[in-house]
């Protein structure tokens, strides 16, 4: 890649909510990272711990946004891309992450190859086993959710080229100012969860480039910011439900949503099954609350499919490339549920001893 003669200044942005524990090590590698035009801003959702009188006291070079409540991650990033008005460049990174070094200085580079790269998504490895990948490039699913590239599997990548993906994961994702606004930055109706696919998906569909860029790295402990995994926690799995078939009513081309609604359908009936036979009856009533509350404002979401395809630029099969295949996803489905299970049994033996 070209060395940057003349760097231009980037914002990185950490979403903070009762983050305090993590927030030291963050900051840490954000401050010491290679690029020499770097901005922090962290942008707390009102935050009960010490995290904002922290950074105050122990990094006062950080630019603090605090909001009143919490706003959860696409409008507080949303209003804080918006304001900030005089950086190319914006970097979402959660709070829960360290990075290398040389993170940034990638990032950037792979940008500034053509001015038609609006995101570029960093390798994330799993904190807890650096070894694992949590996301390396990402696809769009049938179901409207996000496929993360090789999670949970082992990083034996050797090629640090960047490379055209669907979506990078917004635990470290650089977006251009400029492409954001062009096709209506993050949808804030979407609280938290799958806006970063929904988001990618549009600057897909609206003729940008979206990069996986694998020489940027970033450590990610997961449920910074919310905790994770996959059907643990009903207002997660809720979230995601809804904002998933969102994506479907606005982003899938039409002559495809009844197949993906279809899919999405057989999916959540062994989702359900499954839940029902562990007992989790509270997670089974985020799973239809989420199907609720995603009809109960589908036709928000189809006038905002409307608007935005009624645009001269936009063409939905852009984006076809980047679909991943049903049986892979079912593939990757089953595999994260193996390794759940597996961590969880690790987990117990450990706690055991």
């Amino acid at each position: 890649m070209k060395v940057l003669r003349d760097p231009p200044p980037v914002a990185v942005l950490i979403l903070n909510y009762n983050g305090m524990r993590f927030l030291p090590e963050c900051l840490a590698s954000v401050r010491e990272n290679a690029y020499p035009a770097t901005d922090v801003y962290l942008i707390d959702n009102a935050s009960h711990d010490a995290s904002v009188s922290w950074v105050r006291a122990h990094e006062p070079t950080v630019g603090i946004f605090q909001n009143t409540a919490n706003l959860g991650f696409a409008p507080a990033y949303d209003h804080a891309v918006r304001f900030l008005v005089d950086y190319r460049y914006h970097v979402l990174l959660n709070n829960d992450t360290v990075v290398e070094r040389d993170w940034l200085v990638q990032l950037v580079q792979a940008a500034e190859l053509d001015d038609r790269v609006a995101a570029c998504g960093s390798k994330i490895l799993m904190m807890h086993d650096r070894s694992l990948i949590d996301h390396a490039g990402g696809l769009f699913t049938w179901i409207g959710s996000g496929l993360d590239m090789g999670k949970w599997t082992t990083d034996k990548e050797k090629d640090t080229k960047a490379r055209e993906t669907g979506f990078g994961c917004g635990a470290s994702l650089l977006v251009r100012r400029s492409a954001y606004l062009d096709v209506g930055g993050f949808d804030t109706a979407y609280t938290m969860y799958h806006e970063d696919v929904d988001l990618c998906w549009r600057l897909r569909m609206a003729g940008y480039s979206v990069l996986h860029v694998p020489s940027s790295v970033v450590y990610h402990h997961g449920g910074g910011i919310d905790r994770q995994g996959i059907d643990l926690h009903p207002a997660r799995t809720c979230f995601c439900q809804r904002n998933r078939l969102a994506n479907i009513f606005k982003n899938m081309p039409a002559g495809r949503i009844p197949l993906a609604m279809a899919v999405s359908a057989v999916y959540d009936a062994v989702r359900i099954a499954r839940l029902a036979a562990l007992g989790r009856r509270n997670v089974v009533e985020a799973i239809l609350r989420g199907y609720r509350e995603a009809f109960a404002s589908a036709g928000s979401m189809l006038r905002k499919r409307k608007d935005f395809l009624s645009r001269v630029n936009v063409a939905q099969e852009r984006a076809l490339p980047f679909l991943a295949s049903i049986p892979s996803s079912a593939s990757a489905y089953r595999c994260m549920l193996q390794a759940q299970r597996a961590r969880g049994t690790a987990q117990r033996n450990q706690d055991g001893h």
